[in-house]
């Protein structure tokens, strides 16, 4: 994973049911980031995943931290991976939609605040022009 950016999307969903290997935030994950390191995961994910992504962060050069707009009434696996991130100089964050819960690791990390995928596509279509 060494000299490129590795993308890891944190996915909210209401209810582990709720959970969908394909929605258009995921499809817009999969064309964008065709030849980087990316993982997914949700708020419902379990402490292995969160271990993983961890060492995902670590192992990683650059790592981008996009976080879909908050639906749950609490961040759930999301917290120890962000806690663990936002440590790191190698690391930024990206919001979909702005969410209280997020709100401090944004400002923490100075993160770029995208009002839909539509400008997120854009974003990773061209990240040197922000």
């Amino acid at each position: 994973m060494k000299g490129k950016t590795s993308y890891l999307l944190l996915q909210s969903i209401g209810s582990a049911q709720d959970f969908a290997f394909t929605s258009p935030l995921v499809n817009l994950f999969h064309e964008e980031l065709t030849g980087h390191e990316h993982l997914m995961m949700d708020n419902f994910s379990d402490a292995t995943l969160v271990e993983y992504a961890k060492k995902f962060v670590d192992k990683s050069d650059q790592v981008t931290i996009i976080c879909e707009q908050v639906i749950a009434d609490q961040l759930g696996s999301w917290l120890p991976v962000l806690n663990y991130a936002i440590k790191k100089d190698h690391v930024s964050l990206i919001g979909i939609g702005s969410s209280k819960l997020t709100a401090p690791f944004m400002k923490m990390k100075k993160g770029l605040i995208f009002e839909n995928e539509a400008e997120l596509r854009e974003y990773l279509a061209n990240p040197d022009r922000w």
